[in-house]
């Protein structure tokens, strides 16, 4: 039996864990070719998992953060089985986590027929064949599949300048980034959400005299976990509603709960891609334009330890969360661009993506929020046709499914799609 070739584009929790899907649903009768590239030295943690602050913690329980879908219990067992026994409703380091993305990559069984190569290089373009697809490698080097995958995860966050002459540190998560600022310094942190809360503690945590301001629009900050398990509400409905009706609805559902909105909000999780398709391109507009933060804040939430580690730094007059309005930048030694990542389809930030919009093989979706695809992550090309070879998942989805970033959501992708890759047929040897 031919393998199916399979060259997936970036080795980040979503590349990891397509692989490991790929490999799982892999049979001597189905057999794989997987080649996972990755232009960092190490696979598995991507830009998510890859710091080693201990301070950074998950923002979701052991108990939901699997990487198997049948499996709810594998990552509790793997802590567990390093000496860090957790319980499933608590929330240990992103770090870890990172590990266990690794680890889990570095043992994954290979079933017979199959294969698995894992190269350390960057995909700077994609060319669709009639019977496959070809990887140009920044070495030089081209990698011959039947089809493609691309978890290109996060971009860096969108490049700012300031007016004032104020140094800028546009990637927090760049090495040696915050290197230069000082015990004493006072610093601007442009967003106030979970990348804002990291970048914080890590510089709380290591100059003791910082003094940090924390400026959004809204001037929102995430809410918080609580420290005792909550239970979705099954019973929130999924209404063919304009965005108005939706929101009433939702406003009913929590106060029919007590005013338990976590509940009602993590019921509503799993139907949130029906809900975003249902809202239409007018609804999602004004969902975005005048809800997304709010929803944001609700449902990215913090860990309690964080909360309240955050509360002692504003307690302790060391961080000041605020809107923008009235900011002096000549009032700071520092700006940290805590804005997040950019939307995947954005020019400059990634060759390879730049090449496929540009030749149309890709196109940005309708809201800018990532590439344009199928229902089963296929591309779509600039005519709106899907691509027979070339897929993505994870946060180039955005736009398409909303909820499709978060680990719990990506691994059920992952294994959507490997069971969809299975099914097509390789190219004739």
């Amino acid at each position: 039996m031919t393998e199916h070739r399979v060259v997936i584009v970036g080795g980040g929790a979503a590349g990891t864990l397509t692989t490991i899907s790929l490999l799982r649903q892999a049979t001597t009768e189905s057999p794989v070719a997987v080649t996972l590239v990755e232009k960092r030295d190490r696979v598995g943690p991507g830009l998510a998992y890859s710091t080693d602050d201990l301070q950074h913690l998950l923002n979701n329980t052991v108990g939901q953060m699997s990487a198997l879908v049948d499996d709810p219990g594998h990552f509790a067992r793997w802590l567990a089985a390093r000496g860090r026994p957790a319980d499933s409703h608590a929330f240990v380091p992103r770090a870890w986590y990172g590990e266990y993305l690794s680890d889990l990559l570095a043992s994954a069984p290979v079933p017979e027929g199959s294969s698995l190569e894992i190269v350390t290089a960057e995909v700077l373009d994609l060319t669709e064949t009639p019977g496959g697809v070809t990887a140009l490698l920044d070495d030089g080097r081209s990698l011959i599949a039947d089809t493609a995958v691309l978890a290109v995860g996060n971009p860096a966050p969108p490049r700012r300048t300031v007016a004032a002459d104020v140094p800028v540190v546009n990637d927090p998560w760049a090495p040696g980034a915050l290197d230069r600022i000082g015990v004493d310094d006072r610093v601007l942190l442009l967003g106030t959400g979970l990348t804002m809360v990291d970048v914080a503690l890590t510089l709380a945590g290591s100059r003791a005299g910082v003094r940090l301001t924390a400026v959004s629009r809204h001037g929102l900050l995430p809410q918080r976990h609580v420290d005792e398990p909550v239970v979705p509400r099954a019973t929130v409905p999924v209404p063919a509603y304009p965005l108005s009706g939706l929101v009433r609805t939702v406003r009913e559902e929590v106060r029919r709960a007590g005013g338990d909105w976590r509940s009602v909000v993590d019921g509503m999780r799993p139907h949130l891609p029906a809900l975003w398709e249902r809202l239409g391109p007018e609804g999602r507009t004004r969902f975005l334009r005048h809800l997304a933060r709010h929803w944001e804040v609700h449902r990215h939430r913090m860990a309690p330890q964080v909360a309240v580690r955050l509360d002692a730094l504003q307690g302790e007059g060391l961080l000041t969360v605020r809107t923008t309005q009235g900011i002096d930048l000549t009032d700071f030694d520092h700006v940290v661009n805590c804005t997040g990542p950019q939307p995947v389809g954005s020019p400059g930030w990634s060759v390879l993506v730049d090449h496929l919009v540009d030749r149309g093989l890709a196109r940005p979706d309708s809201h800018g929020l990532g590439l344009d695809t199928d229902v089963d992550g296929a591309l779509l090309t600039e005519t709106g046709l899907s691509s027979r070879r070339v897929f993505t998942l994870g946060y180039a989805r955005r736009g398409v499914s909303w909820e499709c970033t978060a680990v719990p959501e990506i691994r059920t992708d992952a294994a959507r799609l490997a069971r969809r890759l299975h099914q097509l047929q390789p190219a004739p040897a």
